[in-house]
């Protein structure tokens, strides 16, 4: 039988899992970055327990399995309020709502850091594909959300915060401090920062620096254009040649290029001529700022597309375009959903 100490953990990890798969809050992320922090059997038992949830890789949602997941999930917070200790069953409880809840939302982890096409849903239904994402809290308060299984090696020392890239992508969100510059190498490639948010994708081909917030500098142990600096929404592309000096393109992609070039670090919601009633009872269950339908006459009309789940701002703003559909903001803080003017 597990410990109370023990089942305390498992409890705590089991929880996590699932609310990681629903898409944390800001709140939430944060909370979660201190429990992995305050001790490391915390990561290790995340980490055994994403083993699970992950091996069960395009299995299909089924109604049963929803209400296993909602019962189990209902049965751990109704434990928690009561501050019972758990036994190994209860334990084990968790993990069968995790194994339920990976079937019901349909988990698929990529092998490279780039978002997964979307897979087949049956029309007139949606699915929720999980994030990808997995945050790392650095020892100056900063957090990599790194994709998949990109990795990182943090070393700090006094006068510098350097990480390494040593594949894949990350985000980077650098916590503010001039004294301490923030640093990222990949490749031949470094990216210098102070208090800001960037992204790093590095591939054999090329090395893509993606500013989502402040500015950065890019420099390379191998020639590079003097002066190449980015700002938020700016996006660098440094091409690694079989021989000779990288070349560097910068851009300012649109603003649907790159939802979908952060896509991975957010739950998306797949939609195949699903009707609008679902659609917003959908974003509804992962958003604070709700949706409702002004004109009972859209409840049946159906969009089709693949949307991250915490973007309300770039799934309304597509609403007119693909189903004409105007979304106006209500003096009680909702979105309504009308038919768009002619």
């Amino acid at each position: 039988m597990a410990s109370p100490e023990e089942s305390a953990r498992i409890e705590a990890a089991a929880s996590w899992l699932i609310r990681h798969d629903r898409g944390l809050t800001p709140a939430e992320a944060a909370e979660f970055a201190r429990w992995e922090a305050a001790d490391p059997r915390h990561r290790v038992e995340f980490a055994r327990l994403s083993g699970r949830w992950k091996a069960l890789d395009r299995i299909a949602a089924v109604p049963s399995l929803a209400a296993l997941a909602e019962a189990a999930e209902a049965g751990v917070r109704a434990r928690r309020a009561r501050r019972r200790c758990w036994s190994a069953a209860a334990a084990a409880l968790a993990t069968a709502a995790l194994l339920a809840l990976a079937a019901l939302f349909w988990w698929r982890r990529p092998a490279l850091p780039a978002a997964p096409a979307a897979p087949a849903v049956a029309p007139g239904r949606y699915l929720v594909l999980s994030s990808t994402a997995h945050r790392l809290a650095l020892d100056d308060g900063s957090v990599a959300e790194l994709n998949g299984d990109s990795g990182v090696v943090p070393d700090f020392v006094p006068a510098e915060r350097r990480v390494k890239l040593v594949r894949g992508e990350a985000h980077f969100h650098v916590a503010k401090n001039p004294a301490r510059p923030f640093v990222v190498s990949a490749g031949p490639i470094t990216v210098h920062a102070v208090g800001t948010a960037f992204d790093v994708r590095l591939a054999p081909e090329a090395i893509k620096v993606l500013v989502t917030e402040g500015k950065v500098a890019l420099a390379s142990s191998a020639r590079l254009p003097t002066g190449v600096s980015l700002v938020a929404g700016e996006r660098a592309v440094v091409h690694l040649g079989a021989a000779g000096d990288p070349s560097v393109t910068v851009d300012r992609p649109a603003a649907r290029e790159l939802d979908d070039a952060l896509a991975w670090e957010s739950t998306r919601l797949v939609f195949d001529q699903t009707p609008l009633a679902q659609v917003v009872e959908a974003f509804n269950r992962f958003n604070s700022q709700q949706l409702v339908l002004a004109d009972s006459g859209l409840a049946r009309r159906t969009l089709t597309g693949t949307f991250r789940a915490d973007n309300l701002e770039a799934f309304t703003r597509l609403l007119r375009a693909s189903v004409d559909v105007a979304a106006r903001p209500g003096a009680d803080g909702r979105i309504a959903l009308s038919p768009a003017a002619p």
